[in-house]
């Protein structure tokens, strides 16, 4: 067979496309997977589980790029291939509905929600308990809590996250300073700046020996602590303020102020 018109090339394609994508050659990868889905219309039917895998790993790609109204589309149309095809699936619905989740974070925060809770109950079904990827979904649940203002909640969600991660990953690993830092963030929402710089440290401490210095999420991190350091230091300033300003009010309360003038006669 002509090795054109081989099937097999619908997965090298997809490879060169998930090669071009990790080496942030985003304009490669879309050119790659489209390749890979015109060959997928010759040869694969439409409801085919394969056409899914290519959907979202184009979905990702569009992500990076910030189109996400792309990413959206390609993803809700993989996880209808996967929930309506024969065979078991679960894993990849559930990766598919933790993506839709993060697309919607922001702008759709109650939808995103929505997504990570159906995610987390398939792995639930699928996986140990202990398991990574229902810490992410956890994890990704907070965020979604802390984009509501629930943050009481999302403070919960992180600090369990990070309870599974430190029994399942080593401690110097991206994933842990992730952790680490949602944390962080939720105990800035609360208003407990000494605990969120405490958290940002212990991510820094991380991603400052496995990341290069100029790494994005390195220098997230650092803006982190300069930025939570100063509202430590304002919130102290106010507090001691305050309570100057209680006592001098008090001690004003305390003085007579009912002194007689002497008369001038």
């Amino acid at each position: 067979m002509c090795p054109k018109t081989n099937p097999e090339r619908i997965h090298i394609y997809r490879f060169l496309g998930q090669i071009a994508d990790e080496q942030g050659d985003y304009e490669q990868g879309i050119d790659m997977y489209n390749q890979t889905m015109q060959l997928e219309d010759e040869f694969l039917s439409l409801d085919d589980p394969e056409r899914a895998k290519t959907l979202n790993n184009l979905a990702l790609v569009f992500k990076a790029i910030g189109k996400n109204s792309d990413a959206v589309t390609c993803l809700e149309k993989a996880l209808a291939i996967w929930t309506n095809a024969k065979g078991d699936y679960r894993e990849n619905i559930a990766k598919c509905l933790n993506n839709l989740g993060i697309l919607f974070a922001h702008e759709q925060p109650h939808r995103a929600l929505d997504c990570f809770e159906q995610g987390l109950n398939i792995r639930r079904e699928i996986l140990p308990a202990n398991d990574a990827d229902i810490a992410e979904n956890l994890g990704n649940i907070g965020g979604a809590h802390g984009i509501l203002g629930n943050y009481e909640l999302a403070l919960t969600y992180a600090q369990q996250t990070l309870t599974m991660l430190t029994n399942t990953l080593p401690s110097m690993s991206a994933k842990m300073a992730d952790a680490y830092r949602s944390v962080g963030v939720a105990h800035a929402n609360l208003g407990d700046y000494q605990q969120a710089l405490h958290f940002y440290h212990k991510a820094a401490v991380i991603l400052r020996q496995i990341m290069e210095p100029n790494h994005p999420k390195l220098l997230q991190i650092e803006q982190d602590i300069r930025r939570m350091t100063m509202k430590r230091a304002g919130a102290s300033f106010n507090r001691r303020f305050d309570e100057v300003l209680a006592h001098l009010i008090n001690s004003h309360k305390d003085t007579p102020s009912n002194m007689s003038k002497e008369d001038n006669k």
